[in-house]
Parts: C-alpha cells; sequence; structure tokens
C-alpha cells in the first residue's frame, strides 16, 4: 500500500512537471507571437511612413512638371461637323503636330499657333480628360486647380465642359469621377476626403445659384479675408460621384439658353462648377483646403452673325463686356500693369484666383470648323497666345 502511494505521487509529480513545461512552451510562444506582432507592427508603420513620405515626394514632382512655372496651359479643341454643317470645307484648318493648329488665310498665307496641346475633330471626350487629368489630381495634393473652355458661341465649349452621357460626359463628371477614383487609392496612405459642389452663373452680370431651392436664387459676391466669395452659394456635400448625374440634370435645368443665328441652345451666361476638396491626413496631420472650379464662359458673339436683337442683344451685350473685361485683364498680367481690373465685371471677380498666381489654371480654346467663322477663330487663337505667354505665378499649396 505504501508503495501504492508512492507511485501515485510520483506519478502527480510528473503531471504537474508537465503541465508546468507546457504552460513554459505556451508562455514562450505567446510571448514569440506578441514579439512577432509588434515587429511587424513596426514594420508595417514603418513602411507606411516610407510610402507616405514617397507619395509626398511624387507628389511635389507631379506638381513641379505640371506646373509650367506659373503659366497658363492653353489648349485648343477642333468640334467636328454637325450633321447640318456636312459637307462644308473645313480646308482652312491643318494641324501639323498635337501641339499646332494653322490656319490658311486670304492668298494662300499659313499662320501657325502653338500651345501645349491641340485636339482635332477626332479626338474623343476621353483622350482629351487624359490631357487634363494629371493637372486635376493636383487638387489631391492641396492646389487650387481651374479649367476654363473659351471662344465663340457654337463651337463646343459646353459639350467639352458638360458633355453628355456615357462615352460623351464632359469633364465636369469625369473630373469628379477621377477624384473620387484617386481618393479611394489615397486612403491606404491615411488621407481621408471630404467633397462638395456648387454650381453658378453669371448672367447680364448677376450672380444665379443653379442648385439652389427655389432654383436661380440671386446672390451677391462679398469681400472675407481678402477673398471674393459668393454669400448664401448652396454647396451640396458629395459622398459618390454617381451623385453629379442628378446634380447637373438640376443646373441643366436652371441655365440660361436660347436659339441664335449660329447656335440652337446657346449658353446666355457664364458657368462655373467648384468642386470643395478638404483633405486631413490621420499619420503626418497634414490638412489640405482647395477648389476644382470648372469654368464653361459664354461665346463671344457679334450682333451680324446672330441676328440678336431684344433680349438676345442685351445678353449679348453683357457677354462680350465680361469677356472683353477678360481680354483686359490678361494683358494686364502679360504686361506687368500695376492694377489688373479684375472687378470691372463679376466674371472676372470670380476668376480673379484663378488668374493671379492662387490656381493651377488651364484654358481650352473651342473652334469650330467652319470656314464662315475664321475670322472667330482666329481672335480666339490670338488671345490664347496671350494667355500662354502669361506668367500667373506658381500656384501656393494650400496645405497646413
Amino acid at each position: 500500500q505504501k508503495m501504492q502511494k508512492e507511485e501515485e505521487r510520483r506519478k502527480k509529480e510528473e503531471e504537474r512537471r508537465k503541465k508546468e513545461e507546457v504552460q513554459k512552451e505556451l508562455e514562450a510562444e505567446r510571448e514569440a507571437h506578441a514579439a512577432s506582432r509588434a515587429e511587424a507592427a513596426h514594420t508595417i508603420a514603418r513602411l507606411r511612413n516610407e510610402a507616405i513620405a514617397k507619395d509626398e515626394a511624387m507628389r511635389s514632382l507631379h506638381n513641379d512638371v505640371v506646373d509650367l512655372r506659373g503659366r497658363i496651359r492653353v489648349a485648343v479643341r477642333v468640334r467636328p461637323l454637325l450633321a447640318k454643317e456636312e459637307g462644308e470645307s473645313t480646308a482652312h484648318l491643318s494641324y501639323p503636330n498635337e501641339t499646332t493648329i494653322a490656319v490658311e488665310q486670304q492668298m494662300g498665307k499659313i499662320m501657325p499657333f502653338s500651345f501645349n496641346h491641340v485636339y482635332g475633330p477626332t479626338y474623343s471626350q476621353q483622350r482629351l480628360f487624359d490631357g487634363v487629368k494629371e493637372l486635376i489630381m493636383s487638387v489631391l495634393h492641396g492646389y487650387n486647380v481651374s479649367v476654363i473652355s473659351y471662344g465663340q458661341t457654337g463651337s463646343g465649349k459646353t459639350h467639352t465642359m458638360r458633355g453628355g452621357e456615357e462615352a460623351e460626359a464632359g469633364l465636369i463628371p469625369r473630373a469628379v469621377q477621377f477624384l473620387f477614383d484617386n481618393r479611394h487609392r489615397l486612403e491606404d496612405l491615411d488621407w481621408q476626403f471630404d467633397f462638395a459642389a456648387s454650381f453658378l452663373e453669371v448672367y447680364n452680370n448677376e450672380c444665379y445659384d443653379l442648385l439652389s431651392t427655389p432654383p436661380r436664387a440671386k446672390r451677391e459676391i462679398k469681400q472675407l479675408n481678402a477673398k471674393f466669395v459668393v454669400d448664401a452659394l448652396t454647396v451640396e456635400p458629395i459622398t459618390e460621384a454617381s451623385q453629379m448625374a442628378s446634380l447637373l440634370r438640376k443646373s441643366d435645368a436652371n441655365r440660361s439658353t436660347a436659339a441664335t443665328k449660329c447656335n440652337e441652345t446657346s449658353s446666355r451666361s457664364h458657368a462655373l462648377f467648384a468642386l470643395s476638396v478638404k483633405g486631413r491626413n490621420k499619420t503626418t496631420g497634414a490638412n489640405i483646403d482647395c477648389v476644382l472650379k470648372l469654368v464653361d464662359l459664354a461665346g463671344s458673339e457679334r450682333a451680324k452673325e446672330t441676328g440678336a436683337t431684344g433680349e438676345r442683344f442685351n445678353e449679348m451685350t453683357h457677354i462680350n463686356t465680361a469677356l472683353s473685361n477678360l481680354q483686359t485683364c490678361i494683358r494686364s498680367i502679360l504686361t506687368k500693369q500695376s492694377h489688373v481690373p479684375y472687378r470691372n465685371s463679376k466674371l472676372t471677380t470670380l476668376l480673379q484666383d484663378s488668374l493671379s498666381g492662387g490656381s493651377k489654371c488651364q484654358v481650352i480654346l473651342s473652334l469650330s470648323p467652319q470656314l464662315s467663322t475664321i475670322n472667330e477663330s482666329k481672335r480666339t487663337l490670338e488671345f490664347g497666345r496671350n494667355m500662354s505667354q502669361t506668367h500667373i505665378g506658381a500656384a501656393k499649396k494650400k496645405e497646413t
């Protein structure tokens, strides 16, 4: 019996010893796993910080490339002939290369114009967007960006900016979709972004809110901290790019259009779409607060060509006055005048930050290919040449 008890004691001691060994092994494994997790977390944090640092370097390099040393980028887009224009000659326009358009004048004299890019009649909406998307990407890097469509009435400005559906979508819906796609990519680098949209028109030198309820509420421009802002302008938060469809339909319904001899649905106002972008990096604490402006200017006109009378003539007068003052502002900047008359019209007041170095700026000159519009096309190209030579200063990053 004594031997039996001794055997039981020995077995219990052996079991206790084995349990202790197992517990020690488990504790060692737990410590090893904890150390491995800590090392993995440290490695992930190090790689994330390296990725963020590389992203910052790439963002800086990207913006150096697209900045053009503070000059306005200028491109030309020539629309194709419309169905009613089929058979008309377009031989007076030629495209020697992707940066040059040539206009044949009387007596066969060729006048070439060179810009950052020339998009001929066969270029699609996607090809045009591919040419400006790197500039638009700068918004997510903390820079204000403006893209302005300029040209005579009926030259395709609204198609370029607003466009149609699917493959015919213009710069506005494509830019918003592009920024949302890249926002998701930057979330992996701890960036979080909030977007909000507004749509304003300048009609007869008055400002109207295209997203307001009731529609087309009149708004006033006010000066706030050395900046000009539109008081009480409707700003719609956007959480999905698909929301733009309904906002564009609403703005389309509210924008002023009318038929003229040059264009059956001529825009009678200047339309300014603005996308506010606010971002914060959770790791670095950096904040950005900037704006993408996409501007569809009303077309320059001549009363004789458009047949404008009465209300249409009054609209044309306001349109041409605003565009003339825009040209005056560009000439003043180009010739380094001490005073630039931005406040002479509400359009140029609203475009002041786009033209005075507060923004990276791209202008798209829209041309009709018709021979009957050659004089207006030359005026557009000559103005674009002045713009391309205009130094507005390098845009400053809106980051804190």
